[in-house]
């Protein structure tokens, strides 16, 4: 596909130079648009023609068609002349606003002008005519190029076959004048071909001639490397290629070498070009090589520099990324030193940490405190994790004014790239003070995590913390109830309570228990002495995984780090937990020291076969490299969101099988690319078993991956391979991705792109239907979105829902496509996400995670995703996983649900992808009204019990105002999931208000 816009993009370049002009055509039989909505409509078709990016028959490559025919002889044609006038008409119909255009070109001038294009380009020296006659004559003379020159003379045989050469690199842009030159040239070499002397003995086959022929064809690019040694003394290496290369041409001259004796010269020289001699002179890939390993010796602290002396650097390895395919030694040592030198030349930024202040606060017992965490001015913090870790036997958490995850001990939370330039609290966390509370102060720990500025660098953090002072009662131990701290006199009746010779009431029970864990004991006794003694005590925490333990300890009030994560046959593990099997509060990366207590760890059944349907589960694309994965690649994917990926599985590799082995730890479904497989056509049931036996039994298994982006010519095929697979392994499923609906009238099969989804989602047997229309577009600094994105989806949407196929999407989430350069921000990866949802997709896979084709040392900085080359984890990476994780909030929710429809609320300026869908006209809601236009899906339970719809920011991306919505529904209450939470809404004089921020959506019940 990319490659496919790309060219389309280069030829409308080369169009855009071609010289037409159309004829006066008269237009009296058509009716001028009069109304706005004519008028607007023959725009929209006017646009459909003259746009190359628009995915259906463009009037362009017409234009150029004509433009190649320049003869007087072909000019007075009549079917060129036909040609012409059809030509002339949809021109004429372009330079107008007549409502009868895009009927006219759909109907008539699209297939008029293809098959007179087919016509008479047979007949004359163009495009498929040339290489038709070249063949013809060939023929002709009784030869045949599946001869390869059998018993024809060497020299007069290639030199026919480097013309027929040039013929097809230039056939289909060539002009008949052009094209009858070539001809004239090809049929003279055919005529002068020898065959020959009945002296000469040839034991050679065509399989020998077909190598000796792409061997020749290959000489030259092993005689340019020679080129590249400029030294006036050549090297050793040198002239060592030089015999290489001039024993190949001394075997070209036998007429009795075989194919191996070719390719052994062959590779006899291109081995030793690669290894030896690109070595020797530093060119080639060795060169890039050792730029590349001097680049990311320094990209992994890139935030540690200016913007501006890190783009010197940027710029300087681009530039060894292109020299090293041509340059020679002294330009590729000039790329290398120029490396060198700009990083010599970085400049440090002013690397302070960013200081960030926990409150303290004074309380008593039952009273309400609010802990604030607040950035330095200026500070410009945009995305962040935190963790306050509290002491949970005398603080309950209360609320917060972000949205906040409460663990054991501990509160989570996560900046949602919103700048804070002032010194104004990131955060508002609200505690309540237990009863009976022990007096004393207690530590309040924040740690950070990922820290990014505007700038998008990830920093670091310095944090003041703070502390909670409770006031009232009496301190921890102070069994004797006196307002001082614990004394000799405290431990001695603790120790005689243990002893059984003192009783304690419920609140000396409660300042006996150092502990914390409900009882009081001999440790208590013997912690209250040590405290009284100044010396320091441990409280200890058990982890207990179910079959083994493992106990960390820390002084009072301060971290423990918990332990590597337990692995558990069959299960995938969810954490450490306060109560056994999931109960209780879970604890994140570290717990803090205020107990002995004990830690449970929750397993969670992997269960065998296909991802669920309907429940939201995201993916990557180029998620893992199984030749270079390590361990924690799996456990960054489940960090971020991801739950299945599609892997390359190699049988018999080693490799691949520790790769299945770590997605069965970490629990994530595998569509896996077995390329042994899909090698093996055509394809039967029994190959199907045979070769998936290697994993079917893996939990992780869900399927395997097919082909991506098929043409629609190849339906047919493609279902012969998918029913036999289903037929082998019912429930699974063989993943097709089909093209995005910008690709051409042609890769769609000759058919419109709604035509292409729906033949495949009727004719193929597959499970989902799946599609990639990626919609982010800038062009110069100005950001866009793809104006058929929302078409294009309701085309996917209703096909699946017509023929009961689950919905699944790709999104963009890489800095660089089809020749656009944007870097993709979380208001574009909510836009895209929550727009799927909208036409009720519940599987979405981010294209890419990683790099395309990643390997170390591979190339730099002109593409990333939501990893780079280097592979650090970048801002995309943050940006997905904040996305990802808010949506999988309601994704068990989603799932009870069947979708129903899509509509827009159009106000203001109205995007064109919002223009061409039909308005909202679902009784949900009512009485709407928003400073944004809306996209809203809805959706019916599919107990019967009730509805829902998707609410989504519509506006262009680049609108960063919060759109405010208002509208009124049945329900008194609704409840509502946005930002990653669950909330209950209640109207205000019976109307709702919901607000959006940029690309974002929300799930409500209604």
């Amino acid at each position: 596909m990319k490659k496919l816009v790309s060219a389309i993009l280069c030829l409308s370049m080369v169009l855009s130079l071609c010289i037409y002009s159309s004829a006066a055509v008269d237009l009296s039989g058509y009716t001028v648009a009069q109304t706005a909505e004519e008028i607007r409509a023959a725009k929209i078709a006017k646009k459909a023609l003259t746009n190359l990016l628009e995915g259906r028959p463009v009037i362009d490559y017409y234009r150029e068609y004509y433009t190649r025919v320049t003869l007087p002889e072909n000019l007075e044609r009549e079917d060129v002349k036909a040609y012409k006038a059809e030509l002339d008409i949809i021109e004429a119909l372009l330079a107008t606003d007549t409502i009868y255009l895009a009927q006219y070109y759909e109907v008539e001038g699209a297939g008029n002008l293809e098959s007179l294009w087919i016509s008479f380009r047979s007949q004359i020296t163009i495009s498929h005519g040339l290489r038709d006659k070249c063949y013809s004559y060939l023929e002709s003379k009784g030869y045949s190029f599946s001869y390869n020159g059998l018993g024809l003379e060497w020299q007069s045989w290639i030199k026919t076959l480097s013309i027929m050469n040039e013929i097809d690199s230039r056939y289909s842009s060539c002009t008949d004048a052009e094209g009858l030159y070539l001809y004239n040239n090809f049929c003279n070499a055919v005529d002068n071909i020898k065959k020959l002397d009945d002296s000469i003995l040839q034991t050679q086959t065509v399989r020998d001639l077909k190598m000796k022929t792409n061997v020749y064809y290959n000489i030259p690019a092993i005689e340019f490397q020679m080129t590249r040694d400029t030294k006036e003394e050549k090297s050793p290496e040198t002239i060592e290629l030089k015999k290489r290369i001039d024993n190949i041409y001394e075997l070209m001259k036998s007429y009795t070498a075989t194919a191996l004796d070719y390719y052994n010269a062959y590779i006899y020289a291109t081995k030793y070009c690669e290894t030896e001699f690109q070595k020797a002179i530093n060119v080639g890939k060795p060169f890039v090589q050792k730029a590349r390993a001097l680049y990311y010796s320094v990209s992994n602290q890139k935030a540690l520099y200016t913007s501006e002396s890190w783009a010197n650097v940027d710029n300087a390895m681009n530039y060894c990324d292109k020299v090293y395919i041509w340059g020679n030694d002294s330009q590729c040592q000039k790329a290398y030193d120029e490396l060198q030198n700009s990083i010599d030349n970085l400049v440090l930024i002013d690397t302070k940490p960013i200081k960030i202040t926990v409150s303290s606060a004074s309380a008593q017992s039952e009273q309400t405190i609010n802990i604030t965490i607040t950035p330095q001015e200026m500070s410009n913090i945009i995305y962040g994790n935190f963790t306050l870790y509290y002491d949970d036997t005398v603080l309950d958490f209360i609320s917060s004014d972000v949205f906040a995850t409460a663990g054991a001990s501990s509160v989570f939370f996560r900046l949602d790239c919103q700048p804070i330039t002032k010194a104004e609290p990131l955060a508002t966390l609200t505690f309540k003070v237990k009863e009976n509370a022990p007096k004393g102060e207690y530590n309040l720990l924040l740690e950070t995590d990922r820290i990014r500025t505007k700038s998008l660098r990830l920093t670091n953090a310095e944090v003041v913390q703070g502390s909670v002072n409770i006031s009232s009662g009496y301190y921890l131990g102070a069994v004797s109830k006196n307002d001082s701290s614990p004394g000799l006199s405290d431990s001695m009746l603790l120790f005689m309570y243990v002893a059984g010779r003192a009783e304690f009431d419920s609140a000396q029970l409660v300042l006996a228990d150092i502990n914390k864990d409900g009882k009081v004991e001999l440790s208590d006794a013997m912690k209250s002495f040590m405290t009284v003694a100044e010396k320091s005590y441990e409280f200890s925490c058990l982890f207990n995984d179910g079959s083994s333990q493992t106990t960390q300890t820390a002084t009072p009030g301060n971290l423990v780090q918990i332990p590597e994560p337990p692995v558990k046959e069959g299960y995938v593990f969810k954490g450490w937990y306060t109560g056994e099997n999931g109960t209780g509060k879970k604890i994140f990366n570290k717990t803090l020291a205020v107990s002995d207590i004990t830690y449970y760890a929750y397993f969670d059944e992997f269960k065998q076969g296909p991802m669920t349907k309907d429940e939201i589960a995201v993916g990557g694309w180029c998620a893992i490299y199984t030749e270079y994965a390590v361990e924690d690649d799996f456990y960054m994917l489940v960090e971020n969101g991801i739950s299945f990926i599609i892997m390359d599985y190699t049988h018999g590799d080693t490799k691949s099988e520790q790769c299945l082995k770590w997605a069965e730890k970490y629990g994530i479904k595998l569509l896996i690319n077995d390329y042994d497989m899909l090698k093996d056509m055509p394809l039967t049931k029994e190959k199907v078993l045979e070769y998936t036996a290697a994993y079917i039994n893996s939990p992780a298994f869900a399927g395997n991956n097919l082909i991506d982006e098929p043409s629609g010519y190849d339906i047919e095929k493609w279902d012969a391979i998918t029913s036999v697979y289903m037929e082998a392994l019912p429930g699974y499923d063989m993943h097709i991705n089909l093209l995005g609906h910008y690709a051409s009238y042609e890769m769609f099969g000759e058919k419109s792109y709604k035509d292409y989804i729906d033949q495949f989602a009727q004719k193929v047997s597959a499970n989902h239907l799946c599609s990639d229309t990626y919609p982010l577009r800038q062009s110069s600094s100005s950001k866009y979105t793809y104006e058929y994105f929302y078409a294009a989806l309701e085309n996917v949407s209703d096909a699946a829902t017509e023929n009961s196929l689950e919905h699944w999407e790709y999104l963009q989430t890489i800095a660089f496509m089809d020749n656009e350069t944007r870097v993709p921000n979380i208001a574009d990866i909510r836009f895209q996400m929550y727009a799927f949802l909208a036409f009720g997709a519940s599987k979405m896979m981010h294209f890419t995670y990683d790099v395309p084709g990643y390997v170390p040392g591979g190339p730099s900085n002109v593409v990333y995703a939501m990893r780079d080359y280097a592979h650090n984890y970048t801002e995309i990476w943050d940006w997905a996983q904040l996305v990802n994780q808010e949506i999988g909030v309601f994704s068990k929710v989603y799932s009870s649900y069947n979708y129903s429809d899509t509509g827009v609320y159009k106000t203001g300026k109205v995007p064109l992808y919002v223009d061409k869908i039909q308005e909202y006209n679902g009784s949900e809601i009512t009485d709407i009204s928003s400073n944004g236009c809306l996209l809203i899906g809805s959706f019916t339970s599919k107990d019967g019990s009730g509805k829902a719809i998707l609410l989504t920011n519509a506006s262009e991306i680049t609108e960063t105002n919060t759109k405010i919505v208002e509208f009124k529904a049945e329900s008194e209450v609704l409840t509502v999931y946005q930002n990653g939470q669950k909330t209950i809404l209640k109207p205000q004089n019976g109307v709702y208000t919901i607000n959006l921020k940029p690309g974002q959506g929300v799930f409500i019940e209604v």
